[in-house]
């Protein structure tokens, strides 16, 4: 291959053209109309009709006197249960002796002239009985086993053309006519070309014309369609056949005639059709040995089992051995799915397979938009890999990349080699090009060795470390730049993970992260999955799990990467906290006790530290009915601190003891009613929730962990506003809300979802984050309100308001539609928007007045994935902050998918960094762009960036590859 091959192919092609020519003139004047039905001409035609079909069959002076008679009857040698000798000069039934002789199976001489002769092979049974019918003889089988066959015992013949209907002409050297065929009735002198048709000046298809009609024949004879994910697949595919079923499985072999020589070596002549098992050959004839129990089969041989399938000139296989070697075949490997074609096929053995100049593609047959071109291939099924020597890989015939050697996988296996490259371009590494190297150290082990070269950074040098046992498993990842051209300095990363199940009740987790500086994730990390990082966060922990108890006890770290976040903002490390939770019946009376402990060190750095007890039993009396439901509940919350580090003035041990009561109730009902001919049910279900907790000073308590909840429908029904210990809401208030629904009683099917609700308060909300800000006074909170719909099987939406009636404004409202259908049309647009209170907390532990132009989100979002036209779809997503006035995230691309290929295109741009000022949010930041590609060829190999799995976690319903 390449610019010399080229070269003789545009000469060839040529070649070609100008001969296509002067055989078209030629067959207009000579095979027109009037050949047919003359019975000689003066080129030497011998056409006669036959009687039967009424089909003309015109051959040449040369082709009559060249063909060969019929096979002839000959004395077998057999003896037939009367003692004649058994002749095979017409269709019949012969038995056939193998090595063992054994009772073969029983058949009627008296055969209709209209059947096939069968030849049925046995494993004996007892090698002392011979076959019924059949002469005893002495076992004269050579030892073949556990060699290859020869390539001696392939007899170079001619190619047979398949027998396809219409003209078949070819040209011989020193006869001055054509060598017609006609099969079939006459297409209107319309010749099937024998020559490749695909030629052009940049190169050749891999397979030619008749070639891909072999393919879809085959494809056609086999029990299921290998590339079935690109059509309809009906029904299960066929239960696998084991080697030891395969060698105890008979030989049946039909055949229109057959010759037996000595009983060992029978000839079979016409229609040959061998089968074992899952095991099918066909051939114009073929020769068996029963004594070896080999076959070399000639003319249109297509062999098949229930994985392989393959067509050549001349076959021969040892079907003791799963060998066999065969001459310009064409094979299909259905369990991948692949084909190719090949000069000389050498079967190894059931699952190893050789080819010498081969052609390889994943892609169904009639489509070649890529192929490989390959000195020598080898596949091995058992190890899931191929191997290619002097290998071209060719896009549409135009070769494009060179390998002398080159492994491959087909199938999900594991194996020692080079992984396929990722390159991608970004502003802050530039050309980016990664050649990662797979070590299958062993079957609970193995490494991969990550070299990355980065134009604008220099070297890294990454690496990542698995392992399996029976109980745990875990990962090492480790990266080091030894010098960052840019940055000026040794920079790198280390993370560690296990997962252990040590008992059915016990289990383990750890993950341990580090990076050398805060910037390393923005400039280095992982380019097209980067996202905002402001806190590394690592956690070894413990879980304990049974029906009476549970058990958690974890230490937890943040190492802080956003240098703009102050050390009063950041978050406490828990080194340790210990959780316990349970839930007993109490002396199957219908109520429920409860307990949730809770015992937590908080630390960091040049702050307020501390112990956190907080122990929290409650019990409840839930009554429920299919009308609806009551639960009474009384808890009790205490909490202990001990603290270091305190401002002056403040204490170091402080005690909190909190009562709480509450009632939740419902009612359900529900009617039937018919809409556009569709049964439907609606219900109404009203709640109330009343919820009393005493008002206790709390602003000596540092805020370790809590912030206040965003207000949703969920907070009508929490009995605490704030989502953590440090803070306990005084509250005397009753909540309502009326949901109604709308179902399908048939499919179950909730087509429509709305509630609306609201909170009534009795007294004040003394209790606050923080001394500095007021207590609330409203009589009523927001309301709220959601409304989410299943349009159609294709089309769902949600949506939510908050409605303050003090400020007379919406503060909260999101809205969001998707759209989904079969052919893999992806819609979502949603729109969000929060208008802060005018003191808010950002930041556990730091409370600050923001301006409404910084505490305000009114966010638009976009993203699609629409097929466009020949496979080609779009992809692409747009964040937009109108407060801003710019675009936080947007993408813009392209994927192309056929059965054998995809190919992706990205082009992205993201803020990469917020700049803060005192830890607030300011809306500027620092943009990056990239161009990320992916080339896959599928079954083979895959080429670039990983864009799906960017655009599944990016576009809500995107479905990657299977």
């Amino acid at each position: 291959m390449g610019f010399y091959t080229i070269e003789l192919k545009a000469i060839r092609s040529l070649i070609f053209g100008l001969a296509h020519f002067v055989v078209g003139v030629f067959l207009v004047n000579a095979c027109g109309p009037q050949m047919v039905f003359a019975e000689t001409t003066h080129a030497g035609w011998d056409c006669s009709q036959d009687k039967t079909s009424g089909e003309w069959v015109c051959k040449t002076d040369r082709a009559r006197r060249e063909k060969l008679p019929k096979p002839a009857a000959k004395d077998t040698g057999v003896t037939t249960t009367d003692g004649a000798k058994a002749k095979s000069a017409g269709p019949e039934t012969v038995p056939v002796v193998t090595e063992k002789p054994a009772p073969a199976r029983a058949v009627s001489p008296e055969k209709s002239p209209q059947s096939s002769p069968t030849a049925t092979l046995h494993q004996a049974e007892d090698p002392a009985k011979p076959a019924a019918g059949v002469e005893s003889t002495k076992s004269r089988r050579t030892e073949t086993t556990g060699t290859r066959p020869r390539e001696e015992d392939l007899e170079e013949t001619r190619p047979s053309l398949a027998e396809q209907p219409g003209w078949t002409c070819k040209s011989d050297a020193g006869d001055t006519g054509w060598n017609c065929n006609l099969v079939g009735p006459d297409p209107a002198g319309q010749a099937h070309p024998v020559s490749d048709v695909n030629e052009s000046l940049v190169g050749s298809a891999s397979f030619d014309n008749r070639q891909e009609l072999i393919f879809k024949d085959m494809v056609s004879k086999t029990p299921y369609d290998p590339w079935d994910k690109c059509s309809t697949h009906l029904g299960p595919r066929p239960p696998r056949i084991s080697k030891e079923e395969r060698r105890k499985a008979p030989v049946d072999i039909n055949a229109d005639y057959s010759d037996i020589y000595e009983r060992e070596i029978i000839t079979f002549t016409g229609n040959v059709d061998v089968t074992r098992a899952d095991q099918r050959v066909l051939a114009d004839q073929a020769f068996y040995n029963t004594q070896s129990e080999t076959l070399n089969a000639r003319g249109n041989v297509h062999y098949r089992d229930q994985d392989y399938s393959v067509y050549s000139d001349t076959a021969f296989l040892n079907l003791d051995e799963d060998q066999g070697k065969l001459r310009n075949s064409q094979f299909i490997y259905g369990a991948t799915p692949a084909r190719g074609q090949a000069k000389l096929a050498e079967q190894e053995s059931k699952s190893l397979s050789h080819y010498i100049d081969a052609a390889y593609t994943t892609c169904a047959p009639g489509n070649q938009d890529w192929t490989l071109e390959t000195g020598t291939l080898d596949i091995d099924r058992d190890e899931g890999i191929g191997a290619a020597t002097n290998a071209w890989l060719e896009i549409s015939g135009v070769p494009v990349a060179y390998v002398p050697y080159f492994e491959f996988p087909i199938d999900d296996r594991r194996k020692s080699g080079i992984l396929n490259p990722v390159f991608g371009l970004t502003r802050n590494t530039g050309f980016d090009f990664t050649l990662p190297y797979y070590w299958n150290i062993a079957p609970e082990y193995d490494a991969t060795i990550i070299p990355r070269i980065m134009t604008k950074r220099g070297l890294l040098l990454g690496g990542e470390f698995r392992y399996l046992s029976e109980s745990s498993s875990g990962r090492f990842n480790g990266q080091i730049i030894p010098y960052d051209t840019t940055a000026d300095k040794t920079r790198g990363a280390i993370s560690f993970a296990n997962y252990s199940q040590i008992t059915p009740s016990l289990v383990s987790n750890l993950d341990l992260n580090w990076i050398s500086d805060d910037e390393y994730l923005n400039d280095i990390g992982s380019t097209i999955a980067l996202t905002n990082f402001s806190h590394i966060r690592s956690t070894a922990n413990v879980r304990y799990s049974s029906p009476a108890v549970g058990i958690f006890a974890q230490l937890e770290n943040y190492q802080t990467i956003n240098p703009t976040i102050p050390s009063a903002a950041r978050p406490y490390r828990r080194l340790p906290q210990i959780l316990v939770t349970s839930a007993h019946n109490i002396l199957d009376t219908g109520a429920l006790a409860a307990f949730r402990g809770e015992q937590v060190y908080f630390q960091r750095n040049n702050t307020v530290t501390g112990h956190r007890t907080d122990l929290k039993p409650d019990i409840s009396l839930p009554i429920e009915s299919a009308g609806g439901f009551i639960t009474p509940k009384v808890a009790l919350d205490f909490t202990q601190y001990f603290l270091q580090d305190q401002s002056a003035g403040a204490p170091n041990s402080i005690t909190r003891v909190l009562p709480l009561v509450s009632l939740d109730g419902g009612l359900f009902f529900d009617r039937e009613f018919d809409f556009g001919g569709t049964q439907l049910v609606q219900t109404l279900e009203p709640r109330i929730y009343y919820l009393y907790v005493p008002e206790t000073n709390q602003d000596d308590i540092p805020l370790f962990d809590t912030s206040e909840f965003d207000f949703t429908i969920l907070q009508l029904f929490r009995d605490n506003r704030f989502n953590s210990a440090d803070r306990i809401g005084d509250a005397n208030q009753l909540s309502v809300a009326l949901t109604s629904k709308i179902l399908e009683p048939r499919t179950g099917i909730q087509r429509l979802e709305g509630t609306l609700g609201t909170i009534a308060f009795f007294k004040d909300r003394e209790v606050q984050l923080s001394r500095r800000i007021a207590p609330e006074t409203d009589a009523t909170s927001s309301l709220v309100a959601e409304l989410n719909g299943v349009v159609t099987d294709d089309l769902s939406f949600r949506s939510g308001l908050q409605w303050n009636p003090y400020l007379g404004k919406f503060t909260r409202g999101l809205a969001s539609l998707h759209y989904q259908d079969e052919e893999n049309r992806v819609l979502n647009l949603s729109y969000r928007y929060r208008l802060e209170p005018i003191g808010v907390q950002l930041t556990p532990g730091i409370v600050q007045q923001l301006p409404p132009e910084i505490s305000n989100i009114d966010q638009a979002d976009g993203s699609v994935r629409w097929p466009l036209f020949a496979g080609l779809a779009g992809v692409g997503r747009m964040q937009y902050s109108f407060p801003d006035g710019k675009i936080l995230e947007s993408f813009l691309g392209f994927e192309k998918e056929s059965c054998c290929w995809r190919f992706r295109i990205l082009g992205r741009y993201w803020i990469q960094t917020i700049q803060t000022t005192s830890g607030v949010v300011a809306g500027t930041g620092k943009a990056n762009t990239g161009i990320f590609v992916q080339v896959e060829f599928k079954g083979f190999a895959s080429f670039g960036d990983k864009v799906d799995q960017f655009l599944e976690r990016n576009i809500a319903g995107y479905q990657g590859p299977e």
